[in-house]
Order: structure tokens, then C-alpha cells, then sequence
């Protein structure tokens, strides 16, 4: 592989502008990914303090998964394989001198491929104060042709989703954000929360999109246990996730939280159509 540090253009992480490119250059090797990190400050939704410290370990991830992506486009693959998310487990740790990564970097390792087409990563992000270590990422990469043959549910793009906002309203500090357009959560039917993000939000929707984002998804999750949590008001310490289905545009998707027991481990759970698509726990201390 190519050892050259090269400065990220949005095409290497999917992306269509340099404002949702976290990535500022990266360096190609036999063991995976490094490089540096745009300043967080910068951007107006990650550049956000939330009490739970959530918002800085989610631009970490971003970060991360950027970086998984600039990578996956550096391999000897068919130019329009699809990437599926099956699942992320991270945890969150302080800077310090003995951590052995610079502010503002990253490094992601590829450790190796499992049955012909499931990839798995680690790896760490530093942004400031906050170190997010990924434990396990692992994605499947499936053909164009595959990919059409998933089974869904009435899949629909987002540039044509119906909305699911609902009037009922959230306060963005209580969930832990800047300001109403950083909402991704909703008020459903009989009191239930489902996701709601706004598909012309360039953090949600960089671009045109055909089922919920899995950022998306976990954002939710974290609002809603934001929601949940505030009152002791302790910091985001782990994540995991396992996405088993794509959550449709089209229908809504539902979310119910519950904690769990003898532990400080939230549940969210999204289901669909009578079906769990995503679960998200999160671990709060």
C-alpha cells in the first residue's frame, strides 16, 4: 500500500463537502489507517460542550468511521460494493500523557476479514480531552447486485421520505444540544419516541440517503438516554451497537429505552414494522 500522507477530499470518506469531512490527512499502510483530525471547535454541531460529553465522543466516532471508509475505498474491490454496518463497540477514556496518542489524531487498524466479506476494525480517535478507543467495528461489504436483493421494507430515499416530527416538543438542552435542527428524536404515537432527524440537515444527511443512517441511529439512542440520565449528570463511557436490519424511510421507527439492572447500561432499541432493526447500549458512570 501507499505510505504517502495525503490531504482527505470529501470523495474519500463519501462525503460531497469539506465542512463534513473531519478527516484533514491520512497515511496508508499495511496495518491500516492514521492521520490528523479538523479541530472539533470548528464544526457547528460537534463544536457543542453537552454535559454527558456526549457530542465529543460521537465526533471521534465520525471520525473513525471516515476513516474506515477512506480506507475500504483503498482496497483491491469492485467500485460499487455497498458497505452494511453489523456492529460498533467503543469506550471512551481521558487524555493523558500515558495514553500515547497526539490531540487531533487518529489511527485505525484493520484487523482482517471474516468469511469472504465481513471486515473488521479497532482503533482510537483523540479530540482534545476526549480519546474514543473502537474496541470492534465490523462491516460486510455486498455487491450492487447483493444489495438489491436485501429484504426491506418499502425502501424510499430521503430526498422523498414523509416526515415523522410530530409537535411534540423537546427542549435541544435536554437532550443535550445546541439547538432544535440538532434534534433527531420525536414524540410518536401513545407517548413513544421514534427517530425524526431532518433529512436537510447536512449532519444527518450529508447526502441523499435510502434507510436511516446508522450515525443516525446512534445519535438517537444518545438523546434519548440523554433524556433519561441528566439528572446525575455522568459522562459517556461506552457504546455498543448491532444493527440486524436497515431502519426504513418510509415507516416509522420506533424507540423504547430501558436500564439495565445493577448496572449503569441503557438499552435503546428501535424496532420496525414489528421487528427490532438496531439496539444501542450505552454506559453512563
Amino acid at each position: 500500500m501507499n505510505k504517502m500522507t495525503k490531504i482527505v477530499r470529501p470523495s474519500d470518506v463519501h462525503r460531497s463537502a469539506s465542512t463534513e469531512t473531519f478527516l484533514s490527512h491520512a497515511t496508508v499502510s499495511s496495518e491500516g489507517l492514521k492521520g490528523t483530525v479538523k479541530p472539533r471547535t470548528d464544526h457547528p454541531y460537534y463544536g457543542f460542550d453537552d454535559p454527558l460529553s456526549v457530542v465529543p465522543t460521537l465526533y471521534g466516532l465520525e471520525v473513525l468511521r471516515q476513516a474506515e471508509t477512506y480506507l475500504a475505498h483503498s482496497m483491491d474491490r469492485p467500485s460499487d460494493d455497498r458497505f452494511i454496518w453489523r456492529s460498533i463497540a467503543l469506550h471512551v477514556e481521558a487524555a493523558e500523557p500515558s495514553i500515547g496518542i497526539a490531540d487531533h489524531t487518529f489511527q485505525l487498524d484493520y484487523a482482517g476479514c471474516v468469511g469472504g466479506s465481513r471486515h473488521q476494525y479497532s482503533g482510537r480517535a483523540r479530540v482534545g480531552n476526549t480519546v474514543v478507543v473502537l474496541d470492534d467495528f465490523a462491516v460486510t461489504f455486498v455487491s450492487a447486485a447483493m444489495y438489491e436483493k436485501l429484504p426491506r421494507i418499502d425502501p424510499c430515499k430521503s430526498d422523498a421520505a414523509p416526515e415523522f416530527r410530530t409537535d411534540y416538543i423537546i427542549d435541544p438542552k435536554s437532550i443535550g444540544r445546541a439547538s432544535s435542527s440538532d434534534i433527531a428524536i420525536s414524540g410518536g404515537e401513545n407517548g413513544m419516541f421514534q427517530v425524526a432527524a431532518p433529512y436537510d440537515s447536512p449532519v444527518f444527511f450529508e447526502h441523499t440517503q435510502d434507510h436511516w443512517p446508522g450515525m443516525v441511529l446512534i445519535d438517537a439512542a444518545t438523546q434519548l438516554a440523554t433524556l433519561t440520565v441528566q439528572g446525575a449528570m455522568p459522562k459517556l463511557k461506552s457504546l455498543r451497537a448491532d444493527f440486524r436490519h436497515y431502519s426504513e424511510l418510509s415507516v416509522p421507527v420506533g424507540m423504547a429505552i430501558r436500564s439495565v439492572e445493577k448496572s449503569a447500561l441503557h438499552e435503546v432499541t428501535f424496532s420496525q414494522a414489528e421487528r427490532v432493526t438496531t439496539t444501542v447500549e450505552l454506559g453512563f458512570s
